[in-house]
């Protein structure tokens, strides 16, 4: 009873630190981007009117799946329609999109909890999932990121709920979903399939129907699933594409077949291994448990034997498949974190089974790393918010226009109408650190622009009233103090320094003195915490808000001249989430 209280608070925590991330940081980056919008399109204009999409003008460079917008936006549909006439709100859709988001943090929070409690019943360790728990709750890159819109974060639940069905004894059903996600949200899951496959067929003895039948039936189940998949997405994203395709085919050939993908970075083979997994597991307290908990003792799951071999197994093996391709990123591996601090919270249970000294000694050294981590988790938590600085300008320019518009001396809007509106621009720095749609004003007198091309620049310059660009006005080269004026500006993460704190230090040598009462007494006021963070993560200056003053004074050939330097701009800043 007493580990089932304590199973419920931590998963209860879980929600919480979910929760603190999400609001906390309510914006989302250029990686994010596709899904986001598309999520805002279908809840705002419905899915008829799909001229209307973000993806009409800003296509990507390959197509990716509507699917998993559409299941968020139905919630989010019945919200805009049903409660949200009744609720104050600015004009902005901020509130959705945190909305979807919580869904999305909800869908990981609650598959993380489902294949915790499956593997717990598989093997009948109970204590077993308060260490996977500790282990899992106190990372930073899953729970912050599990409430984004990330097609790896969006396909996330999928898998987890597969590996849950895995620890039950039901292979075939597991495979059928990894095989189902690899065709339509990420491809590369379909390599998971494929190494979750061998590893089952080496470590799993077949049915008493034999093993070639048990292995065809496996086999079976994967098919069925592509074909389940590719039909779904066929019909789905041929849709709303307009066009006949399955963007995950189109994908693979983008990147595997014309090696694309090598455009965005190549790492060594071993990447993974040396430098993307221990970053996840910043204090690698799950690394140092793997070869104990792969080791210890014969499980005594009734379904599913040597259950956690399975877990590191894949996941060794869809590290090393992945590690094939070039272009590495850390979230193309997230899907074997759960596994592998699975497999870790196995060796913390193992070493900790019986009630010696040394195993209490252990167990409070290992929950010692996860506060540890968990500790660092929230830091990284904290400079996580403060990049963000587009969402932020955004947001501080929708406060300047409604204050200007609900002033009494309405005369500099005055010209502004449904035909002619008042026109704000940004720059692809300001779309890529968190300006979505879901930030925008939906107000006929207000049109938000986000060109990118230097010919669309070059016509749309002099009608815009606004700017929230990166460039500061006095080192753009760009603006000219008699056009336009600085509004305001967005500070955002710089980077961290130890600079104040080895000062500080230093000060206690030059005094020859410790001051332990002073310190004491200052560590128990929250403004001394408070303080010490803002010296030891150091912002600047980020995104300039500008309002015009006046036309350009320049003619055709000047304002040429300086929208190729904005196109330089935005030719170093291209970003595509391939």
């Amino acid at each position: 009873m007493r580990g089932s209280y304590t199973n419920h608070v931590l998963d209860m925590a879980l929600l919480v630190l979910i929760g603190h991330y999400l609001v906390t940081a309510p914006f989302s980056k250029v990686e994010e981007s596709f899904n986001m919008q598309a999520i805002h399109d279908i809840t705002y204009y419905g899915v008829l009117d799909t001229a209307k999409f973000d993806h009409s003008a800003f296509p990507g460079v390959v197509p990716r799946t509507f699917l998993t917008a559409l299941v968020v936006s139905f919630p989010t549909f019945l919200y805009k329609t049903l409660v949200r006439p009744f609720v104050e709100h600015t004009g902005a859709l901020l509130d959705i999109q945190m909305a979807a988001r919580a869904l999305i943090g909800l869908a990981n929070a609650g598959s993380m909890i489902f294949f915790k409690n499956a593997v717990k019943d598989a093997t009948s360790k109970g204590t077993w999932a308060n260490w996977y728990s500790i282990l899992q709750y106190c990372q930073f890159h899953v729970l912050f990121y599990a409430s984004r819109t990330l097609p790896n974060f969006m396909a996330l639940p999928v898998t987890n709920v597969a590996f849950a069905l895995l620890a039950k004894g039901n292979y075939t059903s597991c495979l059928h979903l990894l095989s189902f996600c690899g065709i339509v949200f990420r491809a590369e899951i379909g390599l998971l399939a494929v190494a979750t496959f061998v590893t089952v067929t080496l470590f799993v003895p077949a049915k008493d129907n034999g093993f070639i039948a048990t292995t065809a039936l496996q086999v079976m189940s994967m098919v069925f699933g592509v074909l389940v998949g590719a039909v779904t997405s066929l019909l789905v994203d041929s849709y709303f594409w307009g066009y006949w395709t399955i963007p995950e085919l189109q994908s693979v050939y983008f990147n595997l077949v014309e090696g694309k993908s090598e455009l965005w970075g190549v790492e060594p083979f071993w990447a993974y291994f040396t430098k993307y997994i221990p970053n996840i597991f910043t204090v690698p307290v799950v690394l140092l448990l793997l070869l104990p908990g792969f080791f210890y003792k014969p499980e005594t799951a009734r379904k599913t034997p040597h259950l956690f071999k399975i877990f590191l197994t894949i996941s060794v093996l869809y590290v090393l498949g992945i590690s094939f391709q070039p272009h590495k990123e850390w979230r193309f591996i997230v899907y074997v974190i759960p596994l592998l601090t699975a497999v870790g919270a196995n060796g913390a249970y193992g070493f900790t089974a019986s009630q010696t000294l040394m195993k209490k000694f252990l167990s409070l050294f290992i929950v010692a790393l996860a506060v540890a981590n968990l500790g660092g988790s929230l830091l990284a938590g904290y400079i996580s918010s403060i990049n963000y600085p587009g969402g932020v300008a955004l947001q501080k320019f929708n406060t300047h226009i409604i204050q200007k518009m609900n002033t009494d001396n309405r005369h500099e809007l005055a010209q502004h109408s449904e035909a002619n509106p008042a026109v704000v621009h940004f720059d692809v720095y300001t779309a890529m650190t968190g300006a979505s749609l879901f930030g925008q004003i939906h107000d006929v007198t207000v049109v938000y622009d986000k060109s990118e091309t230097s010919d669309d620049l070059f016509v749309r310059w002099p009608t815009f009233d606004y700017l929230i660009m990166e460039a500061p006005l006095e080192t753009s080269g760009l603006l000219t103090k008699d056009t336009w004026r600085q509004v305001d500006s967005v500070w955002g993460y710089s980077h961290t320094s130890v600079l104040p704190i080895l000062q500080e230090i230093i000060s206690w040598g030059d005094n020859k003195r410790i001051p332990v009462a002073e310190l004491w007494e200052s560590a128990q006021r929250w403004e001394s915490w408070v303080s010490l963070l803002e010296s030891i993560v150091v912002q600047k200056e980020l995104v300039f808000i500008y309002e015009r003053t006046q036309e350009d004074e320049f003619g055709v050939a000047e304002r040429a001249q300086h929208l190729k330097m904005i196109k330089e701009t935005l030719d170093k800043a291209q970003a595509v989430d391939v």
